[in-house]
């Protein structure tokens, strides 16, 4: 009769043989986090892992560091550590995940797979991951995703896409996501976004999109998303704002559109924006400012309109705008300061107005107390700064008397 020992022996070896190995591991606990190396020899890949450990109720988190293109079976994790919450298999070279690699680890609520070489998932692939709240795919090679990808996943919170090659979205991929707090794709190659994409995703504060090729945005995009508090739409090719574009997102604080290819906006583009603290308008093509753009937003704190074309700036472009704090014109072809530009501006930190064709500065600079910034370097009129590092009271004092005389 065989023993019981050898018996052992030999169905670890018709193991190994047909399905791969299985390695015997020991973590490093830090933090109630569980941390291995896999290092996969390509002549025999191992199929499953084995911790050494005793099982211990306070380890959350299990990363996994090393090389390998596979997930092996990791089950023996959820046995010897019941209450993990979030699986880590970052940098490792992963190239292909399955659903039942996954599937037992359903009642984790945070999935981070950064930095691998996937480039395609299946659509059930998530499936059995009821609880996730976190998923991270940051750094992979995905060109699309599968349209139901996430529909078993309705407790999700976190989306980030970021650095993939996605060329484009499909309008039920965040289908039913109601507890969608934060998305991040930037760095894509998006063209579009579906009119009806964040329909179902009432609860969206963050969207971030930086770093695509979106051309133009339906005027419906963000409609649903009442609760919008950020977003961030910078290095694209937008040519143009649909008025009414951000009119349902009353919310709104932070608007960053740098770096596209606007020309104009229209003068009521932000007059349902009554939270707007935070807006970043450098380097696009905007030659004039209406006004009135900015009546409705008193809470405006930070504006940057630096590398643009402006040329003019109405005296009232910036009344009522009493939290104004920091205000950057640089690079653009102003020639001069209306009187009375910055009369309601007395909380003014920094303004900057470096390389433009100043020839007259009309509006009185020493109502601003607070300032601690003046920049004015490459200009007609004055070539002179007074920047943080050595900007004192008495310097900041000397260089607008010699505005007030120059450029007057």
């Amino acid at each position: 009769m065989i023993s019981t020992q050898l018996r052992a022996v030999i169905l670890f070896w018709m193991y190994t043989q047909v399905h791969g190995r299985m390695e015997t591991v020991h973590c490093e606990i830090s933090f109630s986090s569980c941390e291995v190396r896999i290092v996969e020899d390509s002549q025999q890949p191992i199929s499953a892992i084995i911790f050494d450990d005793i099982p211990n109720t306070s380890v959350n988190e299990l990363k996994i560091t090393g090389k390998f293109e596979s997930i092996p079976d990791l089950s023996d994790a959820t046995k010897k550590f019941v209450n993990l919450k979030r699986l880590i298999i970052s940098d490792v070279g992963l190239k292909i995940v399955k659903g039942e690699q996954l599937a037992v680890f359903e009642k984790i609520s945070e999935l981070d797979l950064n930095k691998n070489e996937i480039s395609e998932l299946d659509a059930d692939i998530f499936k059995m991951l009821p609880n996730l709240k976190h998923i991270s795919l940051r750094n992979n090679l995905l060109e699309m995703l599968p349209v139901n990808i996430f529909q078993y996943n309705k407790k999700l919170e976190f989306i980030i896409l970021d650095n993939n090659k996605l060329t484009e979205i499909h309008s039920d991929t965040f289908k039913d996501l109601e507890n969608l707090y934060y998305l991040s794709m930037n760095y894509n190659q998006l063209e579009m976004l579906p009119a009806n994409i964040f329909r179902d995703n009432k609860k969206l504060n963050d969207l971030s999109l930086f770093n695509n090729k979106l051309k133009e945005i339906d005027v419906d995009t963000f409609k649903e998303l009442g609760d919008l508090e950020k977003i961030f739409l910078n290095n694209n090719q937008i040519e143009v704002l649909p008025n009414g574009l951000f009119d349902a997102n009353p919310k709104l604080e932070f608007i960053v559109l740098f770096n596209n290819k606007l020309t104009n906006i229209n003068s009521d583009f932000f007059k349902e924006l009554p939270a707007l603290v935070y807006l970043q308008l450098s380097q696009n093509q905007l030659e004039m400012l209406p006004a009135t753009i900015f009546r409705s937003n008193q809470k405006l704190n930070k504006i940057y309109l630096n590398n643009n074309t402006l040329k003019v700036v109405d005296s009232d472009t910036f009344k009522g705008l009493n939290n104004l704090q920091f205000l950057e014109l640089n690079d653009n072809q102003i020639e001069v300061l209306p009187k009375g530009l910055f009369d309601d501006n007395l909380k003014m930190v920094v303004l900057e107005l470096r390389g433009n064709k100043l020839m007259k500065i009309e509006t009185d600079l020493h109502q601003l107390k607070k300032l601690i910034q003046l920049t004015l370097a490459g200009n007609v009129c004055i070539d002179q700064s007074c920047e943080f590092s050595a900007c004192s009271s008495s310097s900041l004092f000397e260089l607008i008397e010699n505005v007030q005389q120059k450029c007057s």
